[in-house]
């Protein structure tokens, strides 16, 4: 995969983020021959990218547990997770190193530093395309270039970009009929929309600097 064509930084950045370029077709075995299954252990699978992957359109990211703010995070791992449901989920686990409001949002975080957050992204339907927004800004690349298997090696046990620091900025969706922020209906958590930038890539996401 190769990033030529980097999107815009949000007017918050203050130096652009730098473009990487994972390899197209990661090859990687989670238990290496010379390292044996523990007896008992059972070996690592991936959850299978759904299909249409590929094609989804890109949308902005969205979250249901990283709250509103301005917020800096270091991201302790990536993975997948297949539901009781069925839908295969993208998580992003963090440590939130500071937090604070968002200028010129009306809500105000409730993240302070040293709290374990999360995000998580349902890869079926429509939601496919905000893995993708947030994979070509982790990476500084076009996020249409995005691909299935990206995401599986985002995912893989090696963790590549656990250590990576972030700026997050989530935005609550403000009705322009209401002036009110939208919630959701279910457990009344605004909806969200995140800008990620890197700050400090991890040491495995650093050597891939084109």
């Amino acid at each position: 995969m190769t990033y030529n064509n980097p999107p815009a930084q949000p007017s918050y950045a203050a130096n652009p983020t730098p473009a990487y370029a994972p390899p197209p077709a990661p090859a990687y075995s989670a238990t290496p021959a010379a390292q044996p299954i523990p007896q008992g252990a059972q070996p690592y699978v991936p959850a299978a990218i759904p299909a249409g992957f590929d094609d989804s359109k890109v949308v902005g990211g969205m979250d249901e547990r990283l709250g509103p703010g301005l917020h800096v995070c270091e991201i302790v791992r990536v993975k997948t997770h297949v539901s009781r449901k069925g839908p295969v989920y993208w998580i992003l686990q963090f440590k939130v190193i500071e937090s604070g409001d968002l200028p010129g949002d009306p809500s105000h975080t409730v993240h302070r530093a040293g709290e374990d957050v999360s995000t998580s992204f349902n890869m079926n339907g429509d939601y496919a395309g905000e893995i993708k927004s947030v994979l070509g800004q982790l990476m500084g690349g076009n996020p249409a270039d995005v691909k299935a298997h990206h995401v599986q090696w985002s995912a893989d046990p090696a963790n590549p970009f656990a250590g990576t620091i972030v700026e997050v900025a989530g935005r609550t969706r403000v009705d322009p009929k209401t002036g009110m922020v939208r919630c959701s209906t279910k457990d009344g958590t605004p909806y969200v929309n995140f800008k990620f930038r890197v700050l400090k890539p991890s040491p495995t996401i650093a050597a891939l600097a084109k």
